[in-house]
């Protein structure tokens, strides 16, 4: 397991945005309590041991503070190779340059994920990208009949 070490003052100076200075606050302040709770004094910043689920967590509810804090080298990049996201909900995810070598992503929802520069990506039938490494759901084109 990986562990991230973020702060307040760290982010600011990087130029956070106010969503994600505001989620930091939020997960500080439950860190904190939790601290308070075995008698231990308050950090300067929050320490995580970070996993696969922290990752999609963050990727699918926040993708452009995720986005921002793995360029800036402070959320690694993640690795799901060989990951079952069968039915995941990967709805607006940001998922650039994630290796899905092997991952399962038969019935993931994947509308508005941002695959682009994800390695070792077929997409499951009826799934396309677009010039942007947006994923959208195919729809089905209208023929016409044809009489003879």
């Amino acid at each position: 397991m990986i562990t991230v070490s973020l702060s307040q003052d760290t982010l600011a100076s990087k130029g956070a945005c106010k969503e994600g200075l505001a989620l930091f606050d939020t997960i500080k302040a439950m860190a904190d309590a939790e601290r308070l709770k075995l008698k231990k004094p308050r950090r300067r910043g929050i320490v995580l041991r970070w996993s696969r689920l922290h990752y999609l967590w963050l990727a699918t509810a926040y993708p452009g503070f995720s986005s921002w804090l793995i360029e800036r080298g402070h959320e690694p990049s993640l690795g799901l190779d060989g990951a079952n996201l069968d039915g995941a909900n990967l709805d607006g995810a940001n998922l650039d340059g994630a290796n899905l070598d092997g991952a399962n992503l038969d019935g993931a929802n994947l509308d508005g994920a941002n695959l682009d520069g994800a390695r070792a990506l077929s997409l499951p039938d009826g799934w396309e990208r677009d010039e942007t490494g947006t994923v959208r759901r195919v729809r089905a084109k209208k023929t016409a009949e044809v009489r003879a």
